[in-house]
């Protein structure tokens, strides 16, 4: 399997923009600092500066599977069945889970590209130098997947440098390759205008303006306040570009020693001339210290003297304060008497709509319990009939009336009449409600009323009509619940004998 191409094509020099340094600190997961011994002690740019082919022998490498990323250079995988943490050889990415650090430039987009780079389940494989176990107990290797070194892809995109921690060397010259192509295309950390690099945050631009050599005394004090802001924002930054170059030297942050290499003489030199940013802000402090002092007793001098005026004029406004206090109660007193009929008016309408809607409710309960009745006692009446109707049939010998089966045409306009099994006998009908002579007297009109049995309706006759006038069609809410006394062949039988529908 290769590198998925749209990954490629965001590695060989997509445009990054918009990146801004974030400052937060990490809080879960954090990755182990590099050691420190294996790093010359110039600098990392200094072990850049003399690649050499790998003194171990070729290896072919382990097969693993990626089970998660933890950084911009280190990944966890399954090999043998263990998870093992490894740390990619040759690359130093900006940190994002250092337990004492802030999230360094780019580091969350270098971990977002190893993640787009090597999936969970995607299949890799290790390959190792000299030293295959760093003292943090982190397998160290060159990760392949589909062929590609992952490392050298990370430097390809800007986003990682390449770094010796000796005697581990192998993949330092791909990298190397790659990290000038990244520079050659002005991707990730080469960006001349990366907003979180060093050489934008060292710019004068960024920085403020300088502190003054021979400060004037300032006797503005409400100037002053906007004076030590901006100054103490310049000693801010100056401070946090102070840092990134300490630490452009450690051999924890090699990346920062390679990738401001060329940045840190132009960063040193602006920095000389913020040397006395802190001065300036402290002499700015004492100045608004002065001045706060001197409008103090200035204004306990002003007190002073309002103090008689004031007691000549305490009477006056004593009374009008009173005189508000009487209107304001007044106004008080009618808001509340307002607010008191307001909600009074309120109450009474909202106990009328409830008296109505509750009478409402009773309306309606007592219609259908009345319906309910009247369909109980409907089919109650039509079981007694029928019941009734089988013992006379029984003790005469007679047979019982039924209505006779009607097959009805498509549409339903026309019909005839048909034994169960649905074969024409004589006598058939139309729809205008014409019978044949033949048809049995139990079945009323040509579209009923006929009775049932046991709540059903005859064949041929499936519409219901309650004993309140209301008929229901088959698959009703209240169809199963309605008695068969009223049966009729259609809705609209039973509406020209003066049935309404029934809701549902």
């Amino acid at each position: 399997m290769s590198l998925r191409p749209s990954l490629r094509t965001a590695v060989a020099g997509a445009s990054l923009a918009g990146l801004v340094l974030t400052g937060c600190t990490a809080t879960a997961d954090p990755a182990p600092t590099e050691p420190s011994s294996t790093v010359p002690s110039s600098s990392a740019a200094a072990a850049v500066g003399s690649p050499r082919a790998s003194a171990s022998p070729a290896v072919e490498g382990d097969r693993a599977t990626v089970d998660r990323v933890i950084d911009g250079d280190t990944v966890d995988v399954r090999l043998s069945g263990d998870r093992v943490r490894v740390r990619l050889l040759n690359i130093d990415t900006p940190e994002t889970k250092h337990p004492n650090k802030a999230v360094q430039c780019l580091g969350p987009e270098a971990t977002m590209l190893l993640e787009s780079l090597l999936e969970p389940g995607d299949e890799v494989v290790l390959r190792y130098d000299e030293e295959r176990i760093d003292p943090y107990g982190r397998t160290l290797a060159g990760v392949f997947e589909g062929g590609e070194l992952v490392n050298a892809e990370i430097a390809r995109a800007g986003l990682g440098a390449p770094v010796v921690f000796e005697p581990n060397r192998r993949f330092y010259p791909e990298v190397l390759a790659a990290w000038e192509q990244a520079e050659r295309a002005g991707a990730g950390l080469h960006q001349t205008d990366l907003a979180c690099s060093l050489r934008v945050l060292a710019d004068p631009g960024n920085l403020g303006e300088q502190p003054p050599v021979d400060p004037a005394p300032v006797a503005d004090l409400a100037a002053l306040g906007g004076m030590i802001a901006s100054a103490q924002a310049t000693a801010s930054a100056v401070d946090l570009v102070e840092g990134a170059v300490r630490a452009s030297a450690e051999a924890d942050h090699a990346w920062m020693g390679v990738a401001y290499a060329s940045d840190l003489p132009r960063v040193k030199d602006t920095l000389s001339r913020y040397a006395g940013s802190d001065a300036h802000v402290t002499r700015l402090r004492e100045a608004r210290t002065r001045l706060q002092q001197e409008a103090s007793a200035a204004q306990e001098r002003a007190e002073r003297e309002a103090a008689e005026a004031e007691q000549r004029a305490a009477q006056e406004r004593a009374e009008k304060e009173a005189a508000r206090e009487r209107a304001a109660a007044e106004r008080a007193e009618q808001e509340a008497a307002a607010k008191r009929a307001e909600e009074k008016a309120r109450e009474r309408a909202a106990a009328e709509r409830a008296e109505q809607e509750a009478a409402a409710e009773r309306e309606a309960e007592e219609r259908a319990e009345r319906e309910a009745a009247e369909e109980r006692a409907a089919r109650e009446a039509a079981e007694e009939s029928e019941s009734s109707s089988d013992d006379d049939s029984s003790s005469s010998g007679s047979t019982s009336q039924k209505a006779p089966n009607r097959c009805y045409a498509p549409g339903g306009e026309t019909f005839v009449y048909c034994d169960e099994q649905g074969s024409s006998s004589s006598g058939g009908g139309t729809g205008s409600g014409e019978e044949s002579d033949d048809a049995p007297s139990a079945a009323g009109g040509a579209g009923g009323p006929v009775s049932g049995s046991g709540g059903v309706c005859p064949d041929g006759y499936p519409v219901k009509v309650s004993g309140s006038g209301k008929y229901h069609l088959p698959g009703g809410r209240s169809y199963d619940d309605t008695g068969a006394k009223r049966c009729y062949s259609s809705a609209a039988a039973a509406v020209a004998d003066g049935a309404v529908a029934a809701k549902g």
